[in-house]
């Protein structure tokens, strides 16, 4: 690893409350040499859910690596910069403190999956750890029981459905005790119930105070969760951060640029600016959405009803359309 260009000073007070504290992190992967990130600057609040947007292939899951020490304590790369959780370096910390600190889910919950049984899949971390047994058993069934697994300790790991197996990952995380959770893309091979079912967990760890970084790409459901969106340029720099509603409102030219999925009603919002349309305040949900168009559609004459709200026509015609 090279030498850090500089160490950010994290003042004591500040560790409460931001938990990841990313500056001029450079990485470069030694087997080909590319350079990934070129100076990222990110942090990451106690108790919120970021989101990390940016094209395929900018650096998302490396600098998400970065945060639970794989890059570049497992990992062939060198970085320059700064990257602390609670305050610690994250490439001179110990792996084991590392893994009570930040925990990591992927894309497929079954490559995550290590062991035959629901309750020895939650076991199998604290092992790693040697805990002893009277401090593992109400660490299990916390996690269990938080991730809606606790009827089901004794199911085999094959017979779960991908958005259990993906509840039993993070059940495995969160028995670790970690402060910060990182999700790379965790919804990408579930169903829509499953998806569903995945978000409804995310917004009960968010009401219980939980730090999450999340790639993702349906945002639709999401992003009323999110408190603040990173933006990862093709530079290798953080190009726009800051509230959802602010950094989908003005950055619309580089988001189309680097064409990075938004919520369906903001892509709407956006189109209607390049109409001469601009929706106010700018939405992120359909609600949202409805009544902002409401108040630029033009009033029917007569009756106060808005174009929205009036039938399209009158019955079917009899000119075929098609």
């Amino acid at each position: 690893m090279e030498t850090a260009e500089s160490t950010v000073q994290i003042q004591p007070e500040q560790l409460d409350t931001h938990p990841v504290v990313v500056r001029g992190l450079r990485l470069r992967y030694r087997e080909t040499g590319e350079v990934v990130l070129r100076g990222v600057d990110l942090t990451l609040k106690k108790g919120e859910i970021k989101l990390l947007l940016g094209s395929s292939g900018s650096g998302k899951s490396s600098l998400a690596l970065t945060l639970n020490g794989l890059i570049p304590h497992q990992l062939d790369a060198d970085i320059r910069g700064s990257v602390t959780v609670a305050g610690r370096e994250t490439a001179e910390a110990d792996v084991d403190w590392l893994t009570t600190k930040v925990g990591m889910l992927f894309q497929d919950p079954e490559s995550q999956i290590a062991t035959l049984t629901v309750v020895d899949e939650v076991a199998f971390g604290l092992e790693n750890l040697r805990l002893p047994s009277e401090e593992m058993r109400p660490r299990i069934e916390a996690a269990l029981r938080q991730v809606g697994l606790d009827a089901l300790e004794e199911r085999d790991t094959n017979a779960l459905s991908g958005g259990q197996k993906q509840r039993l990952a993070l059940a495995s995380t969160l028995a670790m005790g970690v402060e910060v959770l990182v999700l790379d893309e965790p919804t990408a091979n579930l169903d829509p119930e499953g998806t569903a079912d995945f978000f409804d967990l995310l917004r009960q760890l968010k009401a219980q105070g939980a730090t999450v970084l999340i790639i993702e790409h349906k945002l639709d459901e999401l992003i009323t969760e999110v408190g603040s969106i990173a933006v990862l340029g093709d530079d290798g720099t953080i190009a726009a951060d800051g509230p959802p509603r602010e950094v989908l409102r003005d950055n619309r030219a580089l988001l189309a640029k680097l064409g990075v999925w938004i919520p369906q009603v903001s892509d709407l919002a956006n189109r209607l600016v390049g109409c001469g349309f601009a929706l106010e305040p700018y939405p992120l949900t359909v609600d949202e959405a409805a009544e902002a168009l409401g108040r630029i559609l033009p009033q029917e004459a007569g009756n106060g009803t808005t174009a929205a709200q009036a039938p399209l026509s009158d019955g079917p015609s009899a000119e075929p359309l098609i």
